[in-house]
């Protein structure tokens, strides 16, 4: 298994812890794979996501050939949080209100990354240059007993 990071996630930058509660924000990457294909379990962090955030919405979409299956999406404590198996299909945009609802509300208590993992077996290698979609929108909290 290896793990790959988008320029979001390698840049550090997370100015949200600012940002006071209840504002809600979204985060966007757009990352292509590079010169190494990505084999079955490996895992590239997406998005940043800071401590305190209150996931309302990830949302996936990949250009990817077809045949490739069995992706989840989640974070470092949780893998699978948002999406389990998740079948991608060019030209898709899958989230969580259609239907993938365990991670919704999920908080955040130390900064983490929203990460992909592809599972598709038999040796089936995710081909270079492809691009992968992805956003979370969440809510800043704490400061609201009824938000915590």
């Amino acid at each position: 298994m290896t793990t790959y990071s988008s320029d979001a996630v390698n840049a550090g930058i997370m100015p949200d812890f600012r940002v006071p509660a209840g504002v809600v924000l979204t985060r966007h990457v757009l990352y292509t794979t590079a010169s190494k294909v990505i084999a079955s379990a490996d895992v590239i962090r997406l998005l940043p996501i800071p401590k305190n955030a209150r996931v309302i919405d990830v949302s996936i979409s990949a250009l990817l050939p077809a045949g490739y299956t069995g992706c989840d999406v989640g974070y470092g404590g949780d893998p699978d949080a948002f999406f389990d198996g998740l079948d991608l299909l060019d030209t898709s945009v899958y989230n969580m209100s259609s239907g993938a609802v365990a991670g919704f509300l999920h908080k955040f208590t130390a900064d983490d990354t929203i990460d992909i993992t592809f599972n598709k077996g038999g040796g089936t290698d995710i081909p270079t240059s492809t691009v992968i979609y992805a956003s979370v929108t969440y809510k800043m909290t704490d400061a609201i007993n009824d938000e915590a």
